[in-house]
């Protein structure tokens, strides 16, 4: 069957392009570069992980799932930051969550493509409110380490010596 004689319906700008009765054309619009939205920085690849947020408190425990989506370097943030709050938070379900979270932040670092999910084609109005190239890699970075580093001292101290001592 010749295709060719199916009728056609113009799309408004005068070429002869393929689109629906209602006017939209065939297919998503290709949207080239949006703004992160939680550094505020354009970028032509965007990523979305779902995330789970588990919090064990002895006899109840509150399982979620949170979606981040951003630039990959927010998102990679976003990740390690996840899986840092989930050593303590988690407690002694850490052992399943962290492979979990581990595995999204291998995933962050493989995904080099650059794309942009269909959902997201909407960030691509928003204005950019920083400068495209981030410096900020200084001084916050090495305290907001340091922080962790002994959030999770803290945590396992508790774990391991005050937590024993109280129940023996």
């Amino acid at each position: 069957m010749d295709f060719s004689t199916l009728p056609r319906f113009p799309s408004g700008d005068g070429s002869n392009d393929p689109v629906t009765p209602a006017g939209d054309p065939l297919g998503p619009p290709q949207v080239h570069e949006v703004t992160c939205p939680l550094c505020g920085c354009r970028t032509n690849h965007i990523q979305a992980y779902e995330i789970p947020v588990v919090v064990f408190l002895l006899v109840y425990v509150i399982w979620r799932s949170d979606t981040v989506a951003g630039c990959p370097r927010c998102v990679r943030i976003s990740l390690w930051r996840q899986f840092w709050v989930s050593i303590p938070a988690a407690n002694f379900l850490f052992p399943i969550v962290g492979p979990m979270i581990f595995r999204k932040i291998n995933a962050s670092d493989e995904a080099i493509v650059p794309s942009i999910p269909l959902e997201y084609h909407a960030w691509a109005d928003v204005p950019a409110t920083q400068a495209s190239d981030w410096t900020g890699a200084g001084s916050g970075r090495r305290r907001r380490l340091v922080i962790a580093v002994a959030l999770v001292l803290v945590a396992a101290v508790l774990m391991f010596v005050v937590i024993p001592s109280v129940l023996q």
